[in-house]
């Protein structure tokens, strides 16, 4: 039978992988989707799925960081032992930069994401997209590489 820290382990690589794999997916396939569009009915019908991901990615991330802290937990006893040993140190320097990476989502994309929703969309699909809304991709970097074609 598997030990909890073998458990606590696994389930902090699992969401770890769901996390980057969500993460290179959203700037690998998502975003350079994104950069195509032209008219409102095309990023409106897009959006949803973006939210999706976001959510997604967002939960896995936090689950990274639980997952994580229980697996810290367990295998370094006394607790104090963590950041006199070298790989105790690389765990604590880890779940640091998962935090930093998780705030950058919550302090800046998803403001970016709430001021998308509140943007007056056209009601025909086949308008181009408001003039309000590329800069907004480009916060996100989404737009960084548009052609002006």
């Amino acid at each position: 039978m598997a030990s909890l820290l073998t458990a606590a382990e696994f389930a902090h690589v699992l969401f770890g992988m769901m996390w980057v794999g969500t993460s290179i997916y959203t700037e690998v396939v998502l975003a350079p989707l994104l950069k195509r569009f032209k008219t409102t009915g095309e990023v409106l019908s897009f959006l949803p799925l973006f939210g999706r991901t976001s959510a997604f990615q967002m939960i896995s991330g936090i689950m990274v960081i639980v997952t994580g802290s229980i697996y810290m937990l367990l295998k370094y006893q006394p607790l104090d032992t963590i950041l006199t040993i070298s790989s105790g140190q690389l765990v604590v320097l880890g779940l640091i930069l998962v935090v930093v990476a998780l705030m950058n989502g919550v302090v800046f994309l998803k403001p970016i994401a709430g001021q998308m929703q509140k943007v007056a969309w056209p009601k025909d699909p086949s308008v181009p997209i408001p003039d309000r809304v590329p800069p907004l991709f480009r916060s996100t970097g989404a737009h960084s590489t548009r052609s002006s074609s």
